[in-house]
């Protein structure tokens, strides 16, 4: 790969991030990063920048990093997902008989509801047993659509008199799994919870209609559709933010309707992007065979060393002094000897002297030869052992 590949490969991968970059989720004109979060629409940060009061967020830059709240609720914004229609968010634990007690959560006011299949709801500490309670029943499980929360925190023994403080609190799964120690969550004011949010009103339209005018009146935008869960998501061949003008952005070329709605630009970005992965993969193909080479490299010089160290230089010394029995010497690799010997077998033994073991070993061509294997550790004992291989020959 010569130097001009490289600078095509630099220019492409800038291209690539510099279109990337120009697919903002936010409403334009409106902040897109609180910290660490990606704020999209239909939420926003600051005055007609969400799609509706519920969906407004504001960022408490007091902390490093900032931090998004969600305005109606004040709970902490962990993580946003326009394709599942859910929010991560930080939900207060709720506990009895302790400093500050809290037993209930109201997200009656807002656009949100608890996930049923994110979500699990537990007690902890010994002999502790909690229960939500909905206009005088019990709820069994976490039911669609949860918005308020009122638990009752009590003792799973009703003739225990344990009065202690007790804890009990929703949780998104995925992350309680992963802790290495559950009991911290005694030590937290709040732990993650899965929300989930839909547009007012759902889509307004459900199944196809003309993306490309947004005829049905539907919140979903151009090159958008409304999913069977009421949300909106780009259609095949885009990705980006479906309740923008033209927040779905074209990224791929094998449909007409995406060819379509290219533009000059368009070519370009597919044409990058295309250069890219070619160039991406040359780029990979180049450093493995490389790797290749400086391994095999590696390895013919590691054999020299040890050919040296082990008498192999001696031995070619002694192979061309003249000597008869040093002409009649044949070197052969390590492989052909383990192949010769069965790989050194216990019944090829044919007697063990204090240099070493004689192995019977029969070579390719059929001949019968005895192999005899060193068991030096004394380095300076090789002469003796090429000595008595020259005799041997």
């Amino acid at each position: 790969m010569d130097t001009r590949w490289a600078l095509r490969i630099m220019l492409v991968l800038w291209l690539i991030k510099a279109t990337t970059q120009a697919a903002s989720l936010a409403k334009p004109g409106c902040q897109e990063k609180c910290g660490d979060l990606t704020v999209p629409f239909p939420f926003g940060i600051g005055a007609n920048c969400s799609g509706d009061e519920g969906y407004a967020m504001s960022c408490d830059t007091t902390f490093s990093p900032a931090k998004a709240f969600i305005s109606s609720v004040n709970f902490e914004v962990l993580e946003t997902s326009l394709a599942n229609g859910s929010l991560r968010v930080n939900n207060p634990v709720l506990t009895s008989n302790c400093p500050d007690s809290i037993l209930d959560v109201d997200l009656s006011a807002s656009p949100f509801s608890f996930s049923d299949t994110d979500n699990r709801f537990t007690a902890m500490g010994c002999d502790n047993l909690a229960l939500i309670n909905r206009q005088a029943k019990t709820i069994g499980g976490i039911p669609p659509f949860l918005k308020f929360i009122n638990a009752s925190l009590g003792s799973i023994d009703r003739n225990s008199d344990r009065i202690g403080c007790k804890y009990a609190f929703m949780f998104d799964q995925d992350w309680f799994t992963n802790l290495t120690d559950p009991y911290v969550v005694q030590r937290m004011d709040n732990v993650p919870v899965v929300l989930n949010w839909r547009p007012y009103g759902g889509c307004r339209s459900f199944g196809a209609f003309n993306s490309a005018t947004n005829s049905s009146g539907s919140l979903c935008r151009a090159q958008a559709f409304c999913t069977n869960q009421s949300l909106c998501s780009c259609n095949p061949g885009y990705d980006g933010n479906p309740f923008l003008p033209d927040g779905c952005q074209a990224w791929q070329s094998n449909t007409n309707q995406v060819t379509t709605a290219y533009t000059d630009t368009d070519q370009v970005t597919v044409y990058a992007g295309t250069s890219a992965g070619l160039g991406l993969l040359l780029l990979l193909v180049g450093i493995w065979w490389s790797y290749k080479i400086m391994k095999k490299r590696k390895k013919a010089k590691l054999k020299e060393k040890f050919f040296k160290r082990n008498g192999g230089l001696l031995l070619r010394q002694q192979m061309s002094s003249g000597d008869a029995n040093a002409e009649n010497t044949e070197l052969y690799t390590a492989k052909e000897l383990g192949k010769a010997t069965d790989y050194y077998n216990e019944n090829r033994i044919l007697g063990q002297g204090g240099q070493g073991t004689v192995y019977k070993g029969m070579l390719t061509d059929g001949r019968i030869v005895a192999v005899k294997k060193s068991k030096l550790e004394d380095e300076r004992q090789l002469k003796h052992f090429v000595n008595e291989v020259v005799i041997l020959s």
